[in-house]
């Protein structure tokens, strides 16, 4: 099984370090044939000096936004295997066990996906906290940290939209959801997200909701194309 880990990083000097990290000291990453891609967007801190010093690959690319940086890691990524980590994230221990354990199982299966649960990142105030909300319980997951995906799914149905600035992996789920791939869901958290002062979600979030329409818009005329066929 070979496995490349992509992950999008901009401005991500504060938490990169855990993120390869909690990724490196994975036993199936140590065990495997793997690559680690880090795409740094056009970051004007030490995001890219801190990636190099824990023995990232690291490509550079202007500021185009996370869905052109995870096409470009998709593009260079050589593994049959395609984990997503977001640069201010964590893989939870054991969670590329958990997925392998899947593909073990079933070689036929086309992606595995886990849950995500939030934690408050060590550097917010108290008084930074009251203002953000955190999910206390574990919830599914959409793509980056709670999936282990298939190299040639991205070549059957195609990269993020790069047009959205926010909600590209939503677009992207409604794409593989209609492709009837062979899936599996399993109750483990894989994802723990770090929420902060400047989540991407949180800085585009009325582009994302705006994007969210788009969506559905598109996911509607493909459903009444198809009744018209």
């Amino acid at each position: 099984m070979t496995l490349s880990v992509i992950m999008p990083a901009y401005r991500a000097e504060k938490y990169i370090g855990k993120a390869i990290s909690s990724i490196q000291e994975q036993k199936g990453f140590q065990e495997s044939e793997s690559e680690f891609i880090v795409v740094d967007d056009g970051s004007d801190d030490s995001t890219v000096e801190k990636a190099l010093g824990k023995g990232a690959r690291v490509i550079r690319q202007e500021h185009k936004g996370a869905a052109a940086a995870r096409n470009r890691g998709l593009k260079e990524a050589k593994g049959d295997f395609i984990l997503l980590l977001d640069a201010d994230d964590m893989l939870a221990p054991d969670s590329l066990s958990n997925f392998m354990e899947q593909f073990e199982k079933n070689p036929e299966l086309d992606a595995c996906f886990a849950l995500s649960q939030e934690f408050f990142s060590e550097d917010l105030e108290e008084n930074q906290k009251q203002g953000l909300k955190l999910k206390s319980e574990p919830y599914g997951g959409t793509l980056p940290g709670c999936s282990l995906i298939r190299h040639s799914v991205f070549d059957r149905i195609g990269l993020f939209d790069e047009t959205l600035r926010g909600g590209e992996t939503v677009d992207w789920m409604v794409r593989f959801r209609s492709a009837g791939f062979n899936t599996i869901e399993i109750p483990v958290v894989t994802l723990q997200r770090r929420i902060h002062a400047s989540n991407t979600g949180r800085l585009y979030r009325q582009n994302e909701m705006a994007n969210y329409a788009k969506i559905l818009r598109a996911k509607m005329r493909r459903g009444k194309n198809v009744q018209d066929q």
